[in-house]
Parts: C-alpha cells; structure tokens; sequence
C-alpha cells in the first residue's frame, strides 16, 4: 500500500509540472488568439458580453490543452507503448492486427476533431450528409488504417506499397464521386490524425516495433500516419460514389 501511495504521489507530481507544456501550448496558441483578436474580433461591433466570453472560452482552451498533453505525457503515450510490446509478445505479433482494428475504431469514434467535422458538415449541407454517416464512415477508415499498418509492421513491407496504390485509387475515385463529397474526403485526412490518434495509437505502433525481432521504429513504425491519412479519404469517396450511383 506505501508502495502504490508513493508512486501515485510520484505521478502526481510529474503530472503538477506543467511548466515545459505550458510554454509549448502559450507559443502555439496566444500569436493566433492576437491575431484572431485585433483582426476578427475587436473591429467587429459585437456586445462586450460576447467578448467577454470569448476571452473565458479562449482560456479553458488553453487549460485545456495543457491538461491535455500533460496528461499525454505522463500516461497516455507510455501505456500506448507497453499495450503495444505486450500485444507484439502475443501469437508472433499477429494479436496486433485485430485488436489494432477495435483500438481504431474506438479511437475513430473518440477523436474530437471528427466530430466538429462532422457538426460542420452536417450544418452546411442542411442534414444532406448527417453527423453520424460521417463519424461511422471516418471511424471505419481509421479502423482499416491502423489493420493496415500494423500488418505492414508485423511483415516489413515498404510504406510506398500502400502509399502510391492508395492514392492512385484516391485520384480515380476522384473523377466518379461527388464534388461535395470529394472535398469532404480530402478535409477528412486532417481531422483523422488528431491528438488522440497520434498520441496512443503512434505509441502503440512504437511499442510494437521496438518488441519485434527485426522491426525498427523509425523504419516500420513511422509512416502510420500517412496510411490513417490516407484510407478515409478512399472511404469517404467511395461512399460518395455509391451516393452519386444511387
């Protein structure tokens, strides 16, 4: 029991030390609220009440963010990594694949950046793509792509052999979809590697390189973003050739 209080005591402070992520998200964020702020907002004639709470909405953003990836730091990027050698260790790594493709999925349905995504779609096209088709539909791509990835891990195989297939198959199914759906797809690929993704799931497919016999993470671990980029811009075109279809 002092062992278990020590440790947590030892995390908690680690997790307390928010000064580095602090400077992080200040640099990244405040030069855009300025911007935002000289060009958009304060030439605007909006009530000081609407100001007001867009000053309170900008500062939960950045405690937000640095709660965020504090919390990353700490715990989600290593647990990532030890779920990964632990499943590299199962079934001559094989145990990867399938349980890559529900921690797609669930992450897939998690991602924040999905479901704005899927508000504003469904907002400007007036209900004609709904929030949900769009969400399922990402979700599934990110399934197959990180399937994909971590049976490239596990066999060692160029990322060009999923790379230039893809996105060939991307630029035909371009002259068959719709344009809204086409310009839909392409946005996608940006939402799908958001911070949850990258932070475990990258973590996962780090551990996994690192625990398999002949597998190097900078060689067969990086390029996982670029498949989960890549697939839900071809699901969400494909769908959009259904639709034209039908």
């Amino acid at each position: 029991m002092l062992h278990f209080l020590t440790e947590l005591l030892g995390v908690l402070s680690d997790f307390l030390d928010i000064r580095e992520t602090s400077v992080t998200v200040l640099r990244g964020i405040v030069p855009l609220m300025v911007i935002g702020w000289f060009l958009g907002v304060h030439p605007a004639k909006v009530s000081p009440e609407y100001k007001e709470r867009l000053l309170k909405g900008a500062v939960w953003v950045l405690v937000g963010l640095i709660l965020f990836l504090q919390a990353v730091e700490i715990g989600f990027g290593p647990v990532g990594v030890q779920l990964g050698k632990s499943l590299a260790l199962m079934g001559s790594g094989w145990g990867l694949v399938p349980v890559g493709l529900l921690l797609g999925l669930a992450v897939g349905l998690a991602e924040p950046s999905v479901h704005v995504l899927g508000n504003q779609v469904e907002e400007a096209t007036d209900g004609a793509v709904p929030k949900r088709l769009l969400v399922g539909l990402l979700a599934v791509g990110i399934a197959l792509a990180v399937m994909l990835g971590m049976i490239r891990l596990l066999c060692g195989f160029s990322i060009l052999w999923i790379v230039i297939p893809g996105y060939a198959l991307i630029i035909i199914a371009g002259f068959f979809c719709s344009r809204m759906f086409a310009s839909i797809a392409y946005d996608s690929s940006t939402v799908v590697t958001g911070p949850m993704l990258v932070t475990f799931l990258m973590a996962v497919t780090m551990g996994g390189a690192d625990a398999l016999d002949g597998r190097d993470r900078m060689t067969h671990g990086f390029g996982f973003v670029a498949t989960v980029a890549m697939i839900p811009i071809l699901v969400v075109m494909i769908t959009g050739c259904l639709k034209r279809k039908s």
